[in-house]
């Protein structure tokens, strides 16, 4: 049976529990949970038949649930025809996919994010969005919302002024109806993507990368501050894992078996085999071996990585898990985080996505010489007195090389 673990802050409710928020606890419940996803402070859990469990911060009904606050893990009201297959969480308003391709809505609207054709920045009940296309999937930013077709077209609602909807010249500053987005040729078909507060990411079924959005922070790997066409990620070739932090973006790179972290301050770090990737706010969780071990390293001052009371981990660090389970899913909030666990080995990539707000770790992880830890590089002072020394260094050697053979 799947159970499900949090920590971090819980200032809202959103760990769904009681008790120490530092480290990983499980929550009361019992169910086929196959996904979770958090909001900004406040998270959804799915069942295999399709139920919706939620629990956090609710002032915009995002829950779907009557209460401003909900404590513990409540069931969310979802009787359609078709069951839940997905759920998303924006910073504020959630959206859920049914088995039908439909989608349905609730939570903040302000920004016209629930694609319902309303700007109400409140509500508490689920509506359907406007899109009269068969949906396959569906992501959230912070307030902004997508969906892929089953022809793999890509459609996005909401704030429009960040640019991550992949055009700088909208008539309004919010869309509230589902608008097909333009991604480059004609024949591009969309095969998944990932946003966060500012910037999305996307993946064509050729396996083509590409970002729109802002760049402020280097995390779509761009030249630019910001932009407003969907513009290819380039030399980070073939991935299978992609994730948004607030501020970064992770890709894992197939051939070399390595994680490229994107943000002012590149890095990477080797990642043999993972099983996920997550990104928090300023953090990374990576699943390795099947999900049996789950690294972390990054910010930590809420407790969101689950490692005690530790303000930054600056290495790849292994989490003590609360069972003996392997990690199928992690999604991270603002400041909290909501683990997926089953006794089963994981065997496929689980991505998921950010929405707002020491010696080697245990197990077979190397880090590399030029790898970023606590979001530092080293500083251009440092690369060149390495390199004086390199320089000294050799000609050294070719002198007394030279003084030998004389």
């Amino acid at each position: 049976m799947p159970f499900l673990a949090t920590a971090g802050s819980n200032h809202y409710a959103q760990l769904g529990r009681e008790g120490d928020t530092s480290f990983f606890e499980v929550l009361d419940i019992e169910n086929d949970f196959v996904q979770v996803c958090c909001g900004a402070r406040y998270t959804l859990a799915l069942t295999r038949s399709g139920s919706v469990y939620g629990w956090g911060l609710n002032e915009s009904g995002q829950l779907a649930l009557p209460a401003p606050i909900v404590k513990r893990p409540t069931l969310i009201n979802t009787c359609y025809n078709s069951r839940i297959v997905k759920v998303s969480c924006g910073e504020s308003h959630s959206l859920f996919l049914t088995s039908s391709g439909e989608i349905y809505c609730c939570g903040d609207g302000s920004c016209g994010q629930r694609g319902d054709g309303t700007f109400h920045s409140k509500c508490f009940e689920l509506s359907r969005a406007l899109l009269n296309e068969t949906t396959r999937d569906v992501f959230c930013g912070a307030r902004t919302s997508f969906a892929i077709t089953d022809d793999g077209d890509l459609f996005g609602w909401g704030e429009t002024t960040s640019g991550m909807l992949g055009a700088k010249a909208w008539p309004t500053p919010t869309l509230s109806v589902p608008t097909r987005l333009s991604v480059g040729p004609p024949r591009t078909r969309i095969a998944w993507g990932v946003a966060s507060r500012n910037f999305a990411i996307i993946i064509t079924t050729k396996g083509e990368i590409l970002g729109a959005g802002s760049n402020s922070d280097g995390q779509l790997g761009i030249a630019d501050s910001c932009t407003y066409t969907w513009r290819p990620i380039r030399d980070v070739g073939r991935v299978s894992l992609v994730a948004c932090g607030c501020r970064h973006t992770l890709c894992y790179q197939v051939e070399k078996k390595r994680c490229i972290v994107l943000s002012d301050q590149l890095g990477s770090f080797t990642l043999p085999n993972p099983t996920g990737l997550a990104a928090g706010e300023d953090n990374v969780f990576a699943c390795i071996d099947g999900g049996r071990s789950l690294l972390v390293y990054g910010h930590n001052r809420n407790g969101q990585l689950g490692v005690g009371d530790i303000p930054n981990v600056e290495k790849l660090t292994q989490v003590s898990l609360p069972i003996k389970a392997n990690v199928v899913m992690v999604s991270c909030g603002r400041k909290h985080t909501c683990l997926l666990l089953s006794g089963e080995e994981v065997h496929r990539g689980n991505y998921t996505v950010f929405m707002e707000d020491s010696a080697t770790a245990e197990g077979d992880i190397s880090r590399k010489t030029r790898t970023v830890t606590n979001w530092g590089r080293p500083s251009f002072g440092w690369e060149c007195a390495a390199t004086s020394v390199a320089a000294l260094i050799v000609g050294v050697l070719v002198a007394r090389f030279y003084g030998y053979q004389r």
